[in-house]
């Protein structure tokens, strides 16, 4: 709630101070309980707590003017918790989904399997970050447009080139994959590469997820998000059960996209007569071609092992920027913006 008070007043350098000292003051206070005083799991959780419990007072204490002058708003409450509680089982069926996949892969293929997943969700952490980046940034400039045209014209280009980003760190997940597993994990954990694709594309559909979201919010209406999210959680069981027996992790991963994607078809069924986003179908399709083709192209006809490998794999990713653009992908505004902001890169900002 503190964080989310500093993200509405736009009180980016404040949020940054604070983001950033919880940080490191979590990292000192761990590293300090647990690796110097020797204090185990309940030193791990006090550094975590701990150093959440002073940012928080300390950013309550800065905003203390901000929150002494809103005052008491006893009329608050009705219009909140009609648009905020049919939300929270939408959000309960999303968080099954990061349980169900684990949870099944350890009562029908063992501990190996399920730590073997886990580890693959970990190492798809780089698209989990981008994907809390947005879920942070997004609401606050998505609902601050007033204007129903221009709003709906910023959601298609965000969506746009949401998946522009997010599927270029989905598809460098997927060719260079296998040297991320050996740099960060032991031998035994090479094979958690065959769900680290999927894993990462369901997150990176996640996001998506919120963008929908978003649409049915600016009409005030929250309560077919659960709908959807049903469906998408129904799915996720269904194709746990059918895919997982051949498949194995991979089979999971694969059901968690499925999963998204029958949550993102639903919500958008369901909330597109609410407010008329123009999304650019014609674009996003150029660019999940551009991507998706490199992208599994290069899994399977590049070569998997030694230097050379990785080497190739890296230039086949950093390919896909230039395929887009020789492909007419950008268009000409765009490039026009990307000059301004290359010219006023080097200026002070007003």
């Amino acid at each position: 709630m503190a964080y989310a008070l500093l993200r509405v007043q736009e009180a980016r350098r404040v949020y940054l101070r604070a983001s950033l000292a919880n940080v490191l003051l979590t990292v000192a206070l761990t590293v300090t309980l647990v690796v110097v005083l020797d204090q185990g799991a309940p030193g791990y959780l006090a550094g975590n707590y701990g150093a959440s419990a002073v940012i928080l007072l300390a950013v309550w204490w800065s905003q203390r003017a901000v929150i002494r002058g809103a005052g008491p708003r006893f009329a608050v409450p009705g219009p909140l918790l009609r648009f905020g509680i049919p939300t929270v089982p939408a959000e309960a069926a999303v968080f099954a989904l990061n349980v169900v996949d684990r949870a099944y892969l350890l009562r029908s293929q063992g501990a190996a399997s399920a730590g073997l997943y886990a580890l693959a969700v970990k190492l798809s952490t780089i698209v989990i970050v981008t994907v809390r980046a947005f879920q942070l940034a997004w609401p606050p400039l998505a609902y601050s447009v007033k204007d129903d045209d221009e709003a709906g014209r910023l959601y298609a280009v965000v969506c746009t080139w949401y998946v522009v980003v997010t599927g270029l760190v989905v598809a460098g997940l997927t060719l260079l994959g296998r040297w991320l597993v050996e740099l960060l994990a032991a031998p035994e954990f090479a094979s958690a590469y065959e769900a680290l694709p999927w894993v990462s594309l369901g997150w990176s559909m996640y996001g998506l997820l919120l963008l929908l979201v978003t649409v049915g919010g600016r009409a005030g209406v929250t309560t077919r998000n659960f709908p959807a999210a049903a469906l998408g959680l129904g799915a996720n069981v269904v194709a746990l059960v059918l895919l997982v027996p051949s498949l194995g992790i991979a089979g999971a991963g694969i059901a968690l996209c499925a999963a998204y994607a029958v949550m993102l078809v639903a919500l958008h069924l369901l909330t597109r007569s609410l407010f008329a986003v123009p999304f650019q179908w014609g674009r996003l399709a150029h660019a999940v071609v551009v991507l998706a083709g490199v992208a599994v192209a290069g899994e399977l006809l590049l070569p998997v092992d030694g230097v050379g490998a990785f080497v190739v794999r890296a230039v086949a990713l950093a390919a896909i920027p230039v395929l887009l653009l020789v492909t007419g992908f950008v268009t000409p505004e765009e490039r026009a913006g990307l000059r301004r902001l290359r010219a006023s890169a080097g200026r002070e900002p007003s």
